[in-house]
């Protein structure tokens, strides 16, 4: 049940630096940072408690899409390090 609260509270933290982030240029890299620790929080918390131990099927098809969230992780980690660049360099 701890992890209903953690998970929701992580979800508000987000809610509400994205809205910041809207309105102020810095809160922008802060909300990158924050949301790039709470999506690795995430990956752990997938990788350790959820994965399925089943059967074979269950535990190819769990790593199957662990696989992909972990890489969807490291292409949004990309994407913010492409971004912060280009803004650097424009300025």
């Amino acid at each position: 049940m701890l992890q209903y609260y953690i998970l929701a509270a992580m979800l508000i933290l987000i809610f509400i630096l994205f809205q910041s982030a809207k309105k102020h240029e810095a809160m922008r890299t802060i909300f990158a940072y924050i949301a790039t620790i709470i999506l690795i929080l995430y990956i752990i918390w997938r990788g350790l408690f959820t994965l399925p131990t089943n059967s074979v099927y269950s535990i190819v098809a769990g790593l199957t899409l662990y696989g992909a969230e972990v890489i969807g992780l490291f292409v949004y980690i990309v994407f913010i390090i492409l971004f912060r660049r280009r803004k650097e360099d424009e300025e």
